[in-house]
């Protein structure tokens, strides 16, 4: 739809420039007036839903790391929204690929660090929901000598208030 009123508006410019050129560059300030004015709103609204959620109150829990496609791997699992009022859109995961020596959480000091990667997961979770979620991560390992390890960390998420 908007790409029509574009359209519109494109034409009416083009077809005005030739008789009232004046009256077509007044109308093209105009809307680059509007479309800035627009694009300044709409950043603001952003940072306001940054600070709606906070990462405690987002939860990543049965994560399951799989190989995937072509040297990917697929990351599943359930978000867990623990906000009253607030749901997510979006949440930031920060995910760690460790090469360690042994097999287990506690121990991962003589760990190394195969690769690192940054993926979003998309998922519309109502306060006190949870949801399941699948996404894949392109990170290329180089040789695994000991166990395959996995660290994540959520960095950031961007909620909306919920409207009952």
């Amino acid at each position: 739809m908007h790409w029509i009123v574009l359209g519109i508006v494109g034409l009416t410019l083009v077809v005005s420039a030739s008789r009232f050129p004046r009256l077509a560059f007044a109308l093209l300030g105009v809307l680059i007036v509007v479309a800035v004015i627009t694009v300044q709103l709409n950043s603001k609204n952003d940072e306001r839903s940054d600070s709606l959620i906070s990462n405690s109150e987002v939860e990543l829990f049965k994560v399951t790391l799989t190989s995937g496609y072509g040297g990917s791997y697929d990351m599943k699992g359930i978000l867990r929204n623990r906000s009253l009022a607030s749901s997510i859109v979006e949440v930031v995961v920060q995910i760690q690929m460790l090469d360690c020596p042994t097999q287990g959480k506690s121990d991962r000091v003589d760990c190394n660090e195969l690769g690192r990667i940054t993926t979003r997961i998309t998922s519309d979770v109502p306060p006190g929901h949870n949801q399941e979620f699948n996404t894949n991560l392109s990170i290329q390992a180089s040789k695994v000598s000991g166990y395959l390890t996995w660290d994540y960390q959520i960095s950031k998420v961007i909620g909306r208030p919920y409207q009952y």
